[in-house]
């Protein structure tokens, strides 16, 4: 069993997985999400479509989605959603139909890292280059409910700040 340290605890995980590229994170993350069963924060600074259809699939299911847009493009989650749902007849009222959900929380927000914790339980997270801090380098899969937590409560502090993108910054210290 791996050692991970958090502010002021030493955590024992159950679990620890390096994901060493930008393609396997995207696979790893669409099976994170796949697994869910009652709910999903999402810190992205990307945009992939497999994992926008895999968030819709289980929006359907009764999924409680919590997603925070750090994506620098200048198109928002929504923007994308309600663009998507133009072409995409079969799932357009359900595209339509999370964008009004109480069961949906969106918001946006400038993202040092991306994250997802699913039920509370499993997590993941990113290392950015510390040379380039735009650019991914590797991430983390883990199964612990209380790093699952601390991310939760990131999540929760960048949400409720609703402060313009380039204000909105994740704290530093939340892992170790």
């Amino acid at each position: 069993m791996q050692q991970v340290g958090s502010v002021g605890q030493d955590l024992e995980v159950t679990s620890a997985k390096m994901i060493r590229s930008y393609p396997q994170l995207a696979r790893e993350v669409v099976s994170m999400i796949s697994s869910a069963s009652k709910e999903i924060y999402l810190a992205s600074r990307y945009y992939e479509a497999s994992i926008g259809s895999r968030l819709l699939a289980k929006f359907s299911e009764g999924v409680i989605l919590h997603i925070l847009d750090g994506n620098s493009s200048g198109i928002s989650f929504e923007e994308r959603i309600r663009e998507a749902s133009k072409f995409d007849t079969k799932n357009r009222s359900l595209m339509l139909q999370l964008l009004e959900s109480p069961n949906v929380r969106i918001g946006s927000c400038k993202l040092d890292y991306s994250f997802l914790v699913v039920d509370r339980r499993f997590c993941g997270f990113e290392v950015t280059n510390p040379a380039n801090p735009d650019e991914f380098n590797f991430g983390v899969k883990l199964e612990d409910s209380e790093i699952a937590k601390s991310l939760i409560v990131t999540f929760q502090n960048l949400m409720g700040s609703s402060a313009p993108l380039e204000e909105c910054e994740a704290p530093t210290d939340e892992l170790f």
